[in-house]
């Protein structure tokens, strides 16, 4: 599995799944779609989860699970493999877009690209997720993106099954959180107990999270702070 992406892992079967041990990758190139320059990147064989922080983010043996390669001279991340009227629209993106996306990190560039791509993909959602995941400190400093992902949620809320419902309206309690946006945490925490549940690691996070809410504990709470027992969780 090419970690520039053959195909996106979306974020909840990526929960659901269980990697095999270990960490094993091989190093691979690829061209840019648009403008042709050449991108190194590794193909991951394997990976284990091993735990989950606060922000649900993964904890793995392979580093940023969701990595993907993105082009030097224009800034373009290979979130999928474009098709060849994908690539007409790229070109078109980027040349009126190329100083804004050069200037977002990977994957709020990968959402700005994919929107005007396919405006009611799902996606978008778990992309947006992705960026609080993995550029968290870029993603909060804008309170606009809590926004576009709360929008997002509110377009896809209804094709969602009760696990994943339930789990981005935490994360998003949880985002509400750091960005001291208490209304909304108490309201998306309130959101995801309306919604039955049975499953013991979704509700010890939102516990955790509904704790957070009730008192801010740095050592509990942080972003970076794991939640345990995350291997047991078998698909």
């Amino acid at each position: 599995m090419a970690i520039q992406r053959t195909y996106i892992i979306l974020f909840l079967s990526f929960f659901l799944s269980f990697p095999s041990f270990g960490g094993t990758f091989q190093p691979s190139q690829k061209n840019c779609p648009v403008g042709g320059a050449e991108v190194a990147f590794y193909q991951r064989s394997s990976c284990t989860i091993f735990v989950r922080s606060m922000s649900f983010r993964p904890i793995t043996s392979c580093g940023d699970y969701h990595y993907i390669a993105r082009c030097p001279d224009n800034g373009l991340p290979l979130f999928k493999d474009f098709s060849q009227q994908d690539i007409s629209s790229l070109t078109r993106i980027l040349d009126r877009d190329k100083k804004t996306i050069m200037a977002l990190p990977v994957w709020l560039a990968s959402y700005h690209i994919a929107k005007e791509l396919t405006p009611d993909a799902p996606d978008l959602l778990d992309y947006l997720i992705f960026s609080f995941w993995y550029e968290s400190e870029d993603f909060l400093a804008e309170p606009e993106w809590r926004m576009v992902l709360i929008n997002q949620y509110e377009l896809h809320k209804a094709d969602m099954d009760n696990i994943k419902k339930i789990l981005v309206e935490t994360i998003i309690a949880y985002a509400s959180l750091l960005g001291n946006d208490h209304k909304n945490a108490d309201k998306f925490l309130a959101l995801a107990r309306q919604t039955p549940l049975d499953d013991s690691f979704i509700e010890t996070y939102l516990g955790r999270v509904e704790s957070c809410a009730r008192k801010w504990d740095e050592a509990a709470c942080a972003g970076d702070i794991e939640i345990e027992h995350l291997s047991e969780i078998k698909k």
